[in-house]
């Protein structure tokens, strides 16, 4: 019982001490966890998708994905930051409560929100952008392994609804020289 309570003492005061973190904090530490591998990479760029579905077809959080933003159909204003920043203090909120639960699943879950977290970081921020547009720069380098990292991610066959995810990429963030990026 007596570690029982220090456990979740200490699980409470490493929540709150991820919470204080400084946006530039936080997205230089998610930086620092990613993979160099592609087949790691796909790992983390398939974890991203899994997230987008999850926040897409349940109400774990409250308010749609702002896929308007990712894609530069909507610019970034005063208005957007706030909206974003809204959305970004639920999506930490969400990840505590995967990793609370402590599955393959919501830890691949959890995995992916962390990017989305970081990509509404380099959204809201100007000065981290450029690290947004590492990330994904860097997690398009696993595309040719996402759908088998997708696969063994769900220890099942990707159905077709699942591949239109796998397509998703937030285009402003997506470097340039990309073939993911928009045409101007």
């Amino acid at each position: 019982m007596i570690i029982s309570s220090i456990k979740g003492y200490f699980a409470r005061r490493r929540r709150q001490a991820l919470r204080m973190r400084t946006p530039q904090r936080q997205v230089e530490d998610h930086m620092m966890e990613l993979p160099n591998s592609p087949t790691g990479l796909a790992g983390e760029l398939a974890a991203a998708m899994l997230a987008k579905k999850s926040l897409d077809t349940t109400k774990q959080v409250d308010v749609p994905f702002p896929e308007d933003y990712f894609t530069g159909a909507r610019s970034i204003d005063d208005e957007a930051r706030a909206t974003l920043q809204i959305y970004e203090h639920k999506l930490q909120r969400f990840r505590e409560q995967l990793v609370h639960r402590n599955s393959i699943f919501t830890s691949s879950v959890a995995r992916g929100v962390s990017v989305w977290i970081t990509s509404i970081h380099a959204l809201v921020h100007p000065d981290l952008r450029p690290k947004g547009e590492d990330l994904w720069g860097r997690l398009m380098r696993g595309e040719d392994d996402l759908e088998s990292a997708y696969q063994m991610m769900l220890r099942r066959e990707v159905t077709d609804v699942e591949r239109e995810y796998l397509k998703f990429r937030p285009t402003i963030l997506v470097p340039r020289t990309s073939p993911w990026t928009m045409p101007d």
